[in-house]
């Protein structure tokens, strides 16, 4: 079993990804919906000082419990991202199937059961500066 707080958002690196990267490409979120919640991804270099003077990305997600939707978004908060593109792929537990997941532009976007509740949404490559909307529908 894993127990999670409800309302938590987990962001990890895609195992299979440049682990030494200063900036994560591809980027996946844990999602343990119940209640709103909040998390922040801190990023910088890795090797350099460069981050006294500000060189680093703060990237912040929130996850808004509805009763019909769930809502999961995400935006830069402070600086700028250490690389030009990214891809999001959220990892959300769930009781029963989605009805349909919205991703970023209002597009219908496909989900993958992975079983034991959770399903998967792969959001499409976009600008890593650009901020993100997925909306899960009647969860």
């Amino acid at each position: 079993p894993v127990y999670v707080k409800a309302g938590s958002i987990i962001p990890r690196q895609n195992p299979d990804g440049d682990v030494l990267s200063a900036h994560i490409d591809d980027l996946m979120l844990d999602v343990y919906p119940g209640a709103a919640g909040t998390a922040e991804l801190y990023e910088d270099d890795g090797v350099s000082p460069d981050y006294r003077n500000g060189t680093c990305c703060r990237t912040r997600f929130e996850l808004e419990q509805g009763q019909e939707a769930i809502v999961i978004r995400g935006a830069i908060v402070q600086g700028k991202p250490l690389g030009e593109a990214r891809r999001i792929t959220i990892d959300v537990s769930l009781e029963n199937a989605p009805c349909s997941v919205i991703g970023p532009g209002s597009a219908a976007m496909k989900w993958q059961d992975l079983g034991a509740g959770r399903y998967r949404i792969a959001l499409p490559e976009q600008s890593a500066a650009a901020p993100f909307e997925a909306r899960i529908i009647c969860p």
